[in-house]
């Protein structure tokens, strides 16, 4: 099931709150009283925040270069996300998939598979892929099918940090 949810969120003294509730860095702080469909909705929230956050880390690395170029490298040192590899591949996957083209029910990887398409072609591949719930490795295989390379039985890459879960 798919449900667009806006979130308000907030971050003070090392605590990321959302509503009466409360993410710390390390674990969930519920209200006394937290109704089983709040609960509930907070575990939504949760989810939503793994499965995004590579393209929310890829789209604020792209913000920062275009909008603090001068102290964007710097900046992002300071938040220890992984090596610069790791990074701009965030990066280039986010500014090569325009958010129209992204998916809820597909991972970060399906996503990747298909950043160096054409948009309309990304469309395409990561609809046949969702219909037909494709793992990232057969689409990764058929890709290499349709441009005539032939597959080796080993992907290219591993995107394992980003793709295991669904976006």
């Amino acid at each position: 099931m798919t449900t667009d949810m806006a979130v308000s969120v907030s971050y003070q003294n090392g605590k990321l709150g959302f509503g009466n509730k409360g993410l710390f860095p390390l674990g969930y702080r519920p209200e006394n009283g937290i109704s089983f469909e709040e609960w509930e909705r907070d575990g939504r929230i949760i989810e939503a925040f793994n499965k995004f956050r590579s393209f929310a880390m890829g789209d604020w690395l792209l913000e920062g270069k275009r909008l603090f170029p001068e102290m964007y490298a710097q900046a992002i040192d300071e938040f220890h996300w992984g090596n610069y590899n790791k990074l701009s591949k965030l990066a280039w996957v986010a500014a090569n998939v325009p958010p129209a083209n992204r998916r809820q029910d597909l991972t970060w990887s399906h996503h990747h598979a298909v950043a160096s398409l054409r948009e309309e072609d990304q469309r395409d591949w990561l609809q046949w892929a969702a219909e037909n719930e494709m793992p990232v490795s057969e689409l990764q295989a058929a890709l290499k099918k349709a441009r005539g390379i032939e597959d080796k039985g080993a992907d290219s890459e591993d995107d394992s940090d980003e793709g295991d879960q669904p976006m």
